[in-house]
């Protein structure tokens, strides 16, 4: 057999000239820039609202102005596209770093996908390969009210797809911030004014969906996303660029649902001048829904939060005969009819026994023998499914923006009160769709101004106020906190109001009663301070809650203030019945009873609406 060589031959020459010009050629091969500027122009390409979304820009501003990513100074639409295209030409690699840009040119000016990459990307071409876009998905994972940080939830893509290894793999795309401190006024200063460093994430799927089910407890509810091939690709450029840069992360202005929903966006880029300011995770889904963007909803319920919504359906003496038979290894005497009733005994007995093993109320040999035995016996109910998606749904709450205006009533005076939050709720708020009561505001301002003495008092300002009231149980555990911080007006022995700053931590616990509503007992810490004096303080409290018919809620709570004020010892018991007129709009009215050196009775009315 005759071996062809090359060396020294017409042929190789060929070959080596080809494979040294080769770089040239291809660049040569590129769009003439400036017909490619001038093509841009008549396209309006600057003004494009895909332009605009790619850039973060809403109305003409970047929704993060730490963002490095830029390269303009000043930022603007027109600036960064004409820097974007210098780029391309003078410093192609560079240029590497910005692919959904250039995919939105190319896109625009139909241009052959890639002639605006005159080096090869390596480095994107294979994250592309890497993390494969064929199905994409908004995942969200509810509210965890045992943890400030999470209590809005958590909002994140996932990308599932066949990689160049001909794999099946799921990705994650996530963003966060690391709370690395316990200074809560450097966290708040960090997280809301000034920005901490940001992670953006692109990691399998699988670890994420362990944590929130089974560490956290969390439910996850994944909406299965109806994209185009060319928005999945541009995400995907998208994805990449903010990876590169790793935004600052803003608590109310730059966090996991605002950068979700900046990438939802570049399909629905007319949108986003319409993002609120503050967007939540449930903000996210709700926005996906309304453009059409989600195709079919799963939920993967937590054998924590499935064992408590089942708890309800299958009686309190069944449930302690299911954990009595877990705990004692005596599971195979558990029976099984196959109706509805016993499917319901048989979820709630599969959850409850890995919770038991979660908790270490049984060990892992009588955990393995209660999941055999009931592992068994699933097959039949091999045609019953169980559904529980619309039971306590966060989605299906309302807005978390309010604004109240009402009329307050203490001491024959008579004063208008205003109030707002951004975000996100308090605990008069319909918390049907939690699994607890709960609240987080975040700059809950109240002013009141009284016409009689033409005076406008600031009634309260907290930057932080936290309260987590979820109910006890002894296998899932769950004691009720609260934290806030900021300023508050108190009342002194005379039931005089005093502005303090104010911070507070409590904890305690939380009983539920019946499916409507339950009690509480709880104690409060904290050190209130003004001009003149600085003091710690205890306040314990103990109160009641209740749904009633017709959209109502009852609030009863009673309170013993003990030094929030110079010595003060003020005793208040409170009643709240707040009526949902709808998703939006409510009405509450309050009684308050103060007894100190003097008893007075306090009572208002406000008018709510969330947004």
């Amino acid at each position: 057999m005759r071996t062809a060589r090359f060396k020294g031959s017409l042929l190789a020459s060929f070959l080596y000239c080809f494979l040294f010009f080769l770089p040239a050629i291809s660049q040569a091969s590129a769009p003439d820039k400036n017909h490619l500027v001038h093509q841009l122009d008549i396209q309006k390409a600057a003004s494009s609202p895909v332009w605009q979304s790619l850039l973060q820009l809403k109305g003409n501003k970047p929704l993060n102005a730490n963002y490095k990513g830029y390269l303009s100074n000043p930022i603007s639409a027109r600036a960064e596209l004409t820097a974007t295209i210098d780029l391309i030409y003078s410093s192609p690699q560079q240029a590497c770093q910005y692919p959904a840009r250039k995919q939105f040119i190319e896109t625009l000016l139909q241009l052959p996908s890639g002639s605006l990459s005159l080096q090869p990307c390596t480095d994107y071409e294979e994250f592309r390969q890497r993390v494969p876009t064929d199905e994409a998905f908004l995942v969200f994972a509810a509210e965890n009210v045992t943890s400030a940080s999470s209590m809005m939830g958590h909002i994140m893509l996932r990308f599932d797809g066949t990689n160049a290894d001909n794999i099946n793999v799921q990705h994650g795309v996530t963003f966060f911030t690391e709370l690395d401190t316990l200074n809560i006024p450097a966290l708040l200063y960090e997280t809301l004014i000034e920005g901490k460093p940001g992670i953006f994430q692109v990691a399998p799927y699988a670890p994420f969906q362990q944590h929130y089910r089974q560490k956290e407890q969390r439910n996850v509810w994944e909406y299965s996303l109806a994209l185009s091939p060319q928005d999945k690709a541009l995400i995907a450029g998208m994805i990449w660029e903010l990876g590169q840069f790793s935004p600052d992360y803003f608590f109310h202005s730059y966090n996991c649902a605002t950068v979700t929903q900046l990438l939802l966006t570049l399909a629905r880029p007319s949108k986003l001048n319409e993002m609120d300011a503050v967007v939540t995770p449930a903000d996210v889904v709700r926005f996906a829904i309304a453009q059409n963007l989600v195709a079919k909803t799963r939920l993967l319920p937590s054998h924590k939060w499935k064992a408590q919504a089942l708890s309800e359906t299958v009686g309190k003496n069944a449930a302690e005969d299911i954990r009595q038979h877990l705990e004692s290894g005596e599971s195979t005497d558990l029976t099984f009819a196959r109706t509805s009733d016993s499917f319901m005994r048989f979820e709630y007995a599969t959850s409850l026994n890995r919770l038991l093993r979660q908790r270490n109320f049984i060990d892992e040999n009588r955990y393995q023998n209660n999941a055999a035995y009931l592992a068994s016996r699933r097959p039949q109910f091999k045609h019953m499914a169980l559904d529980v998606s619309e039971y306590k749904n966060p989605v299906n709450t309302s807005k978390e923006a309010l604004i109240a205006i009402g009329l307050e009533d203490f001491r024959s005076t008579q004063s208008l009160v205003f109030r707002f939050f951004p975000v996100a709720s308090d605990i008069d708020s319909d918390n049907r769709n939690y699994s607890g009561e709960t609240a987080l505001s975040l700059a809950d301002i109240k002013v009141r101004y009284t016409p009689q003495k033409n005076t406008l008092h600031l009634d309260q300002l907290w930057l932080y106020n936290m309260t987590s009231r979820v109910p006890y149980h002894d296998v899932t555990g769950d004691i009720s906190t609260g934290l806030k911080v900021g300023l508050n007006r108190v009342f002194d022995d005379n039931l005089q109001r005093n502005l303090v700053a104010e911070a507070e931590f409590s904890a305690g616990y939380t009983f539920p009663v019946s499916k409507i509503g339950g009690v509480f007992a709880e104690s409060g810490l904290g050190i209130s301070a003004d001009t003149h004096r600085i003091q710690a303080y205890a306040e314990p409290r103990i109160g009641a809650f209740a749904y009633l018919r017709n959209n109502t809620k009852l609030r009863i709570e009673a309170a013993w203030g003990l030094n929030k004020y110079a010595g003060s010892n003020v005793k208040r018991f409170e009643t709240h019945l707040t009526h949902y007129l709808n998703n939006a709009w409510s009405v509450n009215a309050r009684l308050k009873r103060l007894l100190a050196k003097e008893d007075e009775t306090f009572t208002s009315f406000n008018l709510r609406y969330r947004f």
